[in-house]
């Protein structure tokens, strides 16, 4: 439980940094300054940074700031998922229930939409309800409250 909190604080400091600094304009670019690791679930938002780096218009800066929007939205969602549904995140996917992961995606995507390339990480909670024997009106009420 303690990594998910941390990578989702980490990614909140860093939408509420970038946001706020963004909005106001200073001498020195924000964004310029930002360093990202180059892990696979921030792939998309090296590459926009670095893009803004290189090029900082006014199109590269809202694709950042959309890409910084969009994570911190799938961090609440999935973070107040884990609290909503009481989620034992330290005892992880205990069996893998295909037919139950296959319908609770579904119902994700009917709910919330699809999951971004970032997003994907989170599917391991998705299957962590079905070992945890979450039932299906919890899972989707859960969702229609977080989304």
């Amino acid at each position: 439980m303690k990594s998910f909190f941390i990578v989702a604080l980490t990614i909140t400091s860093l939408f509420v940094f970038a946001t706020s600094t963004l909005a106001s304009p200073t001498s020195t670019d924000p964004i310029s300054n930002i360093s990202i690791d180059d892990s696979n679930r921030n792939a998309k938002l090296a590459y926009l940074v670095r893009r803004y780096q290189a090029d900082p218009s006014e199109e590269n800066k809202q694709a950042v700031e959309e890409e910084l929007t969009s994570m911190h939205r799938l961090d609440s969602i999935f973070g107040g998922m884990t609290q909503e549904l009481g989620l034992n995140v330290e005892a992880g996917v205990q069996r893998i229930d295909f037919d139950c992961y296959k319908k609770r995606m579904e119902i994700y995507q009917n709910i919330c939409g699809r999951l971004t390339d970032y997003g994907l990480h989170f599917a391991k909670n998705i299957q962590m309800t079905c070992s945890q024997n979450v039932a299906d009106t919890q899972f989707e009420n859960a969702l229609k409250k977080l989304c």
